[in-house]
């Protein structure tokens, strides 16, 4: 379900009128939150490549896609795995990590894997593949689960050395 948003002139509007552009920022993001989750870590522990091998390792088929991983099993969802390096990571890791007990350590994650949902509903209907995508990428890069629809925030499972 994408939001129903139209741009007239700068301003943005939905169906039912205009809104105000912070309105739809906020709307925006939170379509974003709904259909995705993360993991967060630090830069250099982890590459698309490294994902892909622990994704594998766990039975799930895995392509590429441009410089995107598509995962997933026959007959369930397949999600669409990104990887970013960005300034910007760290800045939300810091935010989301902030007042938690993952403040110090998840404040330093500076790269994410975002794997992108295209029906949360469904995907919660057969969570077990989506959990199963999470562990991989968790175990591959040390990471923090985010899941944004409820705010967990579940440390690394394994930590390497």
């Amino acid at each position: 379900m994408t939001p129903d948003f139209i741009h007239q002139g700068g301003i943005a509007a939905t169906s039912t009128g205009p809104i105000d552009f912070n309105a739809y920022r906020q709307a925006t993001l939170e379509y974003v939150l709904r259909s995705s989750c993360f993991v967060f870590f630090r830069s250099g522990a982890c590459t698309l490549q490294l994902a892909e091998q622990e994704l594998q390792r766990y039975k799930l088929n895995v392509r590429q896609d441009g410089n995107d991983l598509l995962v997933g099993r026959p007959g369930a969802p397949v999600f669409r795995i990104t990887l970013t390096e960005q300034p910007h990571v760290r800045r939300e890791a810091k935010e989301i990590a902030r007042g938690t007990e993952h403040e110090g350590t998840m404040g330093q994650c500076d790269a994410r894997f975002e794997i992108t949902i295209d029906d949360l509903e469904q995907v919660l209907e057969e969570i077990n593949t989506l959990m199963e995508v999470q562990g991989a990428l968790q175990d591959a890069s040390s990471g923090y689960l985010f899941l944004p629809w409820n705010g967990l925030i579940a440390k690394p499972w394994v930590t390497k050395a």
